[in-house]
């Protein structure tokens, strides 16, 4: 597997996984050209539809579970590396088959691979368990920001670019952050506010929701987007700022959903 593509190198082709919208491809977009044929395979139900051939399920659980269905689809074999990274793309795209995506499909693929050779304990380990002793207390100082509001139904943690750089010395693991604020009781609307360390002055935000509000379009008004339960956006501007704007929409959306359902 390659990271970086070699210099001078110019595909025909190029595929696109779990990408709802073009911005988030990166440093890839140098490489694309007008006669070059693009392929977007995606489950997220905000898919802008970029590609010139695009295969969008937003009732697939992941990107993992489609390419698993047309490897099978084509007759391919599936090695095992190949079995390890769609089952890996799968356990994490559903929070360990706990987010709304999960459905009998996944559960068929999976028990599929398992009976192939997959073995869930262990890919649990590699996946989830290995965490660094920095992860460990970049975790603690990022709870210790957990801030609640709305009556509780709000929660946000954050992760400032000043407790990064005083703290951490390699690259460091901070996906699961959002789900410790999003497991409180009573909260509808979990938020992670991660300072770019990379993009100077702007927020990456990860949103939550247990289900009553729709964060996909609570993340689109902010020019985001991604699932009904699990979203995110970029905010081009200070922490403080990313947080009053977006916490003050989250408002909002949770009383239209309150009012909606009485």
């Amino acid at each position: 597997m390659q990271k970086n593509l070699p210099e001078g190198f110019s595909p025909e082709v190029m595929v696109f996984l779990d990408c709802p919208v073009q911005e988030r491809i990166g440093k890839v977009v140098r490489y694309l050209s007008d006669n070059m044929i693009v392929m977007n395979i995606d489950h997220h139900v905000s898919n802008e539809f970029f590609g010139d051939y695009n295969w969008v399920e937003p009732n697939a659980s992941s990107a993992g579970e489609m390419v698993y269905n047309l490897i099978k689809r084509a007759g391919i074999s599936v090695d095992d590396d190949t079995r390890m990274a769609i089952y890996a793309a799968i356990v994490t795209d559903t929070g360990m088959f706990n987010y709304d995506n999960t459905n009998s499909d996944t559960h068929r693929v999976v028990a599929e691979m398992i009976d192939d050779g997959i073995r869930p304990n262990y890919m649990y380990r590699e996946i989830f368990e290995k965490k660094n002793m920095e992860d460990i207390k970049l975790l603690g100082m990022v709870l210790a920001t957990l801030e609640m509001e709305d009556g509780g139904r709000i929660a946000s943690v954050y992760l400032s670019r000043e407790m990064i750089d005083n703290n951490v010395s390699e690259k460091f693991a901070s996906d699961d952050f959002i789900n410790f604020p999003r497991s409180i009781k009573g909260v509808e609307v979990a938020m992670f506010f991660n300072e770019n360390t990379t993009k100077r002055g702007s927020v990456s935000v990860s949103f939550r929701s247990n289900g009553k509000v729709d964060v996909n379009k609570l993340a689109s008004t902010f020019g985001g987007g991604g699932h009904r339960n699990a979203s995110g956006c970029l905010m081009v501007c200070s922490l403080e700022e990313a947080k009053t704007r977006i916490v003050k929409e989250a408002m909002k959306f949770i009383a239209q959903a309150e009012g909606g359902s009485k």
